[in-house]
């Protein structure tokens, strides 16, 4: 006779507690402690802004202050999860996430305070353009990622033993210098022959910051920086000039060398000083590096050092995620946002959207909750390790989708890799 299984219906202390739980959720206990923890969060603004008690009123340019600096601030990490730290540690959270804030505070203001609503999703204020615009940045950022270490190693092995004016010698001297540089696509590659940058836009200096009139023939190891200058930028700092120096202990890596090597290409294959830099020679003609030229190599190389990767991981990875990478190793590297700005060439904080995963945000939320995982030790430690506990009665129906409180960040649907 075949056996059949006991029912493992949950016990009824189990069952009690589960109909306090989905009360509590149908009486909007949930809701008024999400209210109640975004309402403080945004008077703590007030306060910081000597609003406090001001806040009370509809006039423009008070709220403008006021919903400008919250949507700021907690774009930039003092979010309402840093509210627990007092502020201390940065907590990133998505546009949308403070959205959601601000609907709460509408309410504050509607029902507490009988003003009526103070902010509008779709309305001109800053606090929305800003949050708007974020949007897009997320959506961009979703797509792409910062380019593993181990595929950059190819791109340098792949060029090891290649001709220096190949196609894979360009690959590997411009993906190179565009992660020390944190290059836009537009501001290295073309499709045409009105592309930039051009030739005499890397500018070569000595020790003494001389700027030498042309790339020398010989003793270049008197030559101490490049400069990149970039002619037009998406932030119109049009016209300014970005120094790199020397690593001499890594040849492989040194933009400088990189630098020259990809002037002396340009010069083998016949471009002037206005032509465009990035060619490469394949069958004995010049063709522009391309945008397409640099996801394509980077997918390829991906491929062959991580064959099962899936589609939808490879296509976060893309020319832009050069400009990522760049971004992603300073902020590892402990360089404040100042600073990443400044070398990049940010004017505003959108760079901080690339930051999410990256290996200094992930070692400092392991290390938020070091005092959590010692208190669950403690209690662990004083149960003792031979304590009862009847696992049958936990009962999980997959089916059950859970509610859980909106303002907890989720991860995206495809992770970005390697981080």
């Amino acid at each position: 006779m075949s056996q059949v299984s006991a029912f493992r219906l949950p016990s009824e202390i189990d069952l009690q507690h589960a109909a306090r739980g989905m009360l509590a959720k149908s009486d909007g206990t949930q809701e008024a402690k999400a209210y109640g923890s975004r309402k403080t969060h945004f008077l703590n603004y007030a306060k910081h802004l000597g609003l406090y008690g001001r806040h009370v009123t509809l006039d423009p340019v008070v709220l403008t202050r006021l919903l400008t600096s919250f949507v700021t601030g907690n774009l930039l990490g003092f979010s309402l999860q840093s509210r627990h730290s007092m502020y201390e540690k940065k907590f990133y959270v998505k546009a949308n996430t403070i959205g959601n804030y601000l609907q709460s505070i509408n309410k504050y203001y509607e029902v507490e305070l009988k003003l009526g609503k103070i902010w509008h999703r779709d309305d001109s204020s800053e606090a929305s353009r800003l949050l708007r615009v974020y949007n897009s940045f997320e959506d961009v950022a979703r797509r792409r990622a910062r380019v593993p270490d181990k595929v950059l190693a190819r791109v340098v092995q792949l060029a090891h033993n290649a001709d220096p004016d190949s196609f894979e010698m360009a690959m590997y001297r411009w993906i190179i210098m565009a992660v020390k540089g944190g290059f836009r696509i537009q501001e290295y590659a073309q499709d045409s022959h009105t592309g930039k940058p051009k030739v005499n836009d890397f500018i070569f200096y000595t020790d003494d910051d001389i700027e030498l009139a042309v790339l020398p023939d010989g003793g270049r190891s008197l030559i101490a920086k490049c400069g990149t200058r970039f002619r037009y930028q998406k932030n119109n700092q049009n016209g300014q000039i970005i120094k790199h120096g020397r690593v001499p202990e890594f040849p492989a890596y040194d933009f400088a060398e990189l630098a020259m090597g990809a002037v002396d290409t340009a010069r083998r294959l016949g471009q002037g000083d206005e032509d465009p830099l990035a060619v490469y020679n394949r069958g004995g003609q010049t063709h522009f590096v391309t945008g397409d030229d640099i996801t394509s190599y980077i997918c390829m190389v991906t491929r062959l050092v991580f064959p099962d990767i899936s589609e939808a991981q490879l296509a976060l990875l893309s020319s832009h995620s050069l400009r990522v990478t760049a971004c992603v190793l300073l902020h590892e590297e402990g360089k404040d946002g100042s600073y990443i700005k400044l070398r990049l060439r940010w004017l505003s904080d959108c760079y901080t959207i690339y930051l999410r995963n990256s290996e200094i945000i992930v070692a400092q939320h392991d290390e938020a909750l070091k005092p959590f995982y010692a208190r669950l030790t403690e209690i662990v430690a004083a149960a003792g390790v031979d304590c009862d506990v009847d696992n049958t009665r936990v009962v999980i129906d997959p089916t059950v989708e859970i509610d859980d409180d909106e303002d907890v960040e989720f991860d995206d649907e495809v992770q970005p890799l390697f981080y």
